[in-house]
């Protein structure tokens, strides 16, 4: 059957199909999808979820695996990944696997080996095989390691970056870029710095 549940404080709601509540150890578990609302003044502001749970209640830590994602309302973003770990309480997300975030107003999606992302700062720090592309404007930029501010779509990159864009078409390496993606104003520094640039044919 459906099981539903809130939180004293009515600030998280979540239901599944089966949950196994441990009382001594304070955790909900779940090897079944269970999904979680997270209520602001009776408005719903984020979503998580995965297809096995274990939420700790004292700490207010989910970990979310197999198909696990956390949306929120504002700024529009969604965190996929096989593996999350959703602390509601500093609000923050740590993805140990390959994580993908999309801001869902600005069409931008950014996906490494691991992250950890501030929801309430709305940074995210993204390390290993990192690429962001832009929806818009086809611009894509890879690196090893990546500080994105969502707030104001800035961007940092570090080590082996390659950004490249179509319109008009370049690429550039180096081993730093900042910039926002968006509006393609990348400025790749430090060291050699290679411009390659791609005449119409």
């Amino acid at each position: 059957g459906k099981v539903k549940a809130e939180t004293a404080d009515a600030t998280l709601q979540f239901n599944g199909e089966e949950v196994v509540w441990l009382l001594a150890e304070e955790q909900v578990m779940s090897d079944r999808p269970v999904r979680f609302q997270q209520i602001d003044d009776d408005v719903v502001v984020g979503r998580a979820q995965g297809n096995q749970v274990i939420y700790d209640i004292s700490t207010q830590l989910a970990m979310l695996t197999n198909d696990a994602v956390v949306v929120l309302q504002d700024p529009p973003i969604k965190v996929t990944g096989n593996v999350l770990e959703w602390n509601k309480s500093d609000n923050i997300v740590n993805a140990p696997e390959r994580v993908t975030v999309f801001n869902r107003k600005e069409k931008v999606t950014a996906v490494g080996d691991v992250a950890q992302g501030d929801l309430e700062t709305q940074i995210f720090q993204m390390d290993g095989n990192v690429i962001v592309t832009a929806e818009r404007n086809q611009a894509r930029l890879r690196s090893d390691e990546l500080t994105w501010t969502v707030s104001d779509q800035r961007i940092v990159a570090e080590g082996n970056v390659l950004y490249r864009q179509t319109d008009p078409v370049f690429n550039l390496k180096g081993p730093r870029a900042v910039g926002r993606l968006e509006d393609e104003t990348i400025v790749v520094s430090g060291g050699r710095v290679v411009t390659e640039v791609i005449p119409d044919s």
